[in-house]
């Protein structure tokens, strides 16, 4: 299919923004990578696939009918699967491409097989991204359906108090060893890629996690809740599904921290500074199409098939004007503070104590910003996202899922989050 063929049959279906992630073309070559039915086939998942995606400039979009499709057939397959049986796949695909990866930064094949190599172990890793969504879907239906049996008040505030992860995740396991006095050095060493959202930037350093310390909370015991005998097996998975999201991307970053020997050869190869991979996509550079992207891109994969346009191919309706936004509750209180907008991790430093935090998603490399701020608001995110998790712990009013927050507000808006009616409003304009 040429260009035109597909833009034609890419824009037959019907998109709306999904959620924004800032990444830059290499990485979100990597993703849409991972959306075909032969990614999910080799991880033993059968007839599950994205079939169509779209990221504009860090913009993702999805399709209602893609979408739709891809939440029936995850459905079919946890009607078949454990989340336990999910994250042993998921631990057993880490474990073996750590080593891989550091085989391959000292081997003598080329930088190209290097590169491919790299690029099936990523495009794999991904597609444990993709399936998340489709998991995610499954059980939030079923919690909805199933928990306004046996709770009769505060149904949210239930759920999120009994979901906590089956297992610490990296960024709980670094604030442990916090705790315990562990030096700064020694954190940075296992730690330090917990910042990385893409490879290219650096780790944390020891000052970073020096600040971090400082402003550490004492860890809070798990609230005991008494989860009714008939919850008590949807439970079980969803605590381990809220491990598993954060761990699967933990997966993703860490594999792309230590692979970062591979593509500093791979851009030495090409004649090129490692920054300047950013603008390529790991398709191109295997074949050695060196068309290079400027900040604008659309990056559109469909029924197996991706293009690169270097200009928006899908226009995004305006929002409307308002002072406030609805969202979940994910951890319940009320605070006033002023909005500070964090869509970069070079961002989290503008983040003071007491401020709101607002953005699309949280992410592990956000916890500098999540330890200063008083409150965290998210476009984006279920009751099992990274920020109702990190809210839980740390005991922070939260409200996800506003889908415009980080549109409406600005920085140093003096807003009101409500986190028990799950509104965030507008006291005064900046």
């Amino acid at each position: 299919m040429d260009k035109t063929d597909f833009k034609k049959k890419f824009l037959s279906l019907s998109w709306k923004r999904w959620l924004e992630r800032p990444f830059d073309l290499f990485v979100s070559s990597l993703f849409v990578g991972g959306t075909k039915k032969e990614t999910f086939e080799k991880l033993g998942i059968d007839d599950l696939s994205v079939r169509a995606i779209l990221n504009q400039n860090g913009v993702w979009y999805e399709s209602a009918e893609v979408w739709d499709d891809m939440k029936a057939r995850s459905l079919v397959y946890m009607q078949n699967h454990k989340m336990n049986e999910v994250s042993s796949i998921l631990e057993d695909f880490y474990s073996k491409s750590k080593i891989r990866l550091k085989e391959l930064s000292s081997s003598s094949i080329s930088s190209l097989e290097k590169l491919q190599e790299f690029n099936d172990i990523f495009t794999n890793s991904t597609m444990f991204v993709w399936l998340t969504h489709g998991i995610e879907e499954y059980y939030n239906d079923e919690l909805t359906r199933e928990v306004p049996k046996y709770v009769s008040s505060d149904i949210d505030a239930f759920i999120g108090d009994a979901s906590f992860p089956s297992k610490k995740n990296a960024h709980s396991l670094m604030e442990e060893m916090m705790r315990e006095g562990i030096s700064s050095s020694e954190i940075a060493k296992r730690y330090t890629w917990l910042k990385c959202r893409d490879g290219f930037c650096d780790g944390f350093n020891e000052s970073e996690i020096d600040s971090m310390r400082e402003g550490l909370k004492e860890e809070e015991e798990v609230p005991s809740v008494n989860v009714p005998l008939e919850l008590q097996d949807l439970f079980d998975e969803v605590r381990e599904l809220v491990y598993f999201r954060t761990a699967r991307t933990d997966v993703f970053y860490h594999l792309l921290y230590l692979a970062r020997p591979i593509l500093k050869e791979v851009a030495s190869h090409y004649g090129l500074s490692f920054q300047e991979l950013k603008h390529y996509t790991v398709q191109d550079l295997l074949l050695g199409d060196l068309k290079q992207y400027g900040p604008e891109f659309s990056l559109a994969a469909y029924e197996g098939e991706m293009f690169v346009f270097s200009k928006r191919i899908v226009e995004e309706k305006k929002i409307n004007s308002a002072n406030f936004v609805k969202g979940k509750v994910a951890y319940k209180g009320k605070v006033i503070g002023r909005v500070k907008i964090v869509k970069l991790v070079s961002e989290i430093y503008k983040v003071e104590k007491g401020d709101v935090l607002v953005t699309q998603m949280t992410f592990p490399s956000f916890l500098p910003a999540m330890i200063r701020a008083c409150a965290f608001v998210t476009d984006e995110g279920g009751i099992t996202c990274h920020a109702a998790i990190v809210a839980r712990e740390m005991k922070k009013p939260c409200v996800i899922g506003t889908k415009t927050a980080t549109r409406l507000f600005k920085d140093e808006d003096l807003v009101e989050v409500d986190a028990v009616n799950g509104i965030v409003r507008k006291v005064s304009e900046n």
